[in-house]
């Protein structure tokens, strides 16, 4: 079993730093599996403004990702018990993940950690995008494709739960 880091692009004024290096090191130490981590690259140093992120950026990140991604399935390299972990849960590539692992019929496990997204109103999605329509089905969809769904608080549960509870 392969356990791949799909890593959030690392911010040096935030624990997203700490996380790229330590996180995988602690994994291989705690679980003695190998440990592969999927980078997006270099993304631009300047932020949007008003955002601790470049919202371009982000997204040619996660591409870098993807690509790395659908590179390993082409390869034969993903196999029946491997286990996905997305530090940022709020990652569009979830769904081609689940998309080929279901197609290719490989028994995987895919976990994310849910850091904020349009149900936090301290979000910059949350204050920009908001209860639209798009951003609610994409974070269901997402939410949908992990089996393992984290959060780090209780009051981090309810805004999401507040928002899509069914």
């Amino acid at each position: 079993m392969t356990v791949y880091i799909v890593d959030i692009e690392a911010v040096d004024t935030r624990y997203t730093a700490q996380w790229k290096t330590h996180l995988p090191v602690q994994l291989k130490n705690k679980t003695d599996l190998e440990v592969v981590v999927i980078s997006g690259g270099e993304v631009p140093h300047a932020t949007t403004p008003g955002a601790f992120l470049n919202f371009g950026g982000t997204n040619v990140y996660k591409s870098n990702q993807l690509q790395q991604i659908a590179t390993l399935f082409c390869e034969g390299k993903i196999h029946d018990g491997d286990y996905f972990l997305y530090t940022d849960a709020w990652n569009p590539t979830v769904i081609q993940l689940r998309y080929m692992a279901s197609l290719l019929d490989i028994n995987i496990t895919i976990g994310g950690m849910w850091h904020a997204g349009s149900y936090d109103p301290q979000d910059f999605l949350g204050r920009l995008i908001g209860n639209a329509k798009w951003v609610r089905h994409a974070e269901m969809s997402m939410m949908e494709c992990y089996d393992d769904n984290f959060f780090a608080t209780d009051f981090h549960i309810d805004m999401f739960t507040d928002v899509f509870d069914e």
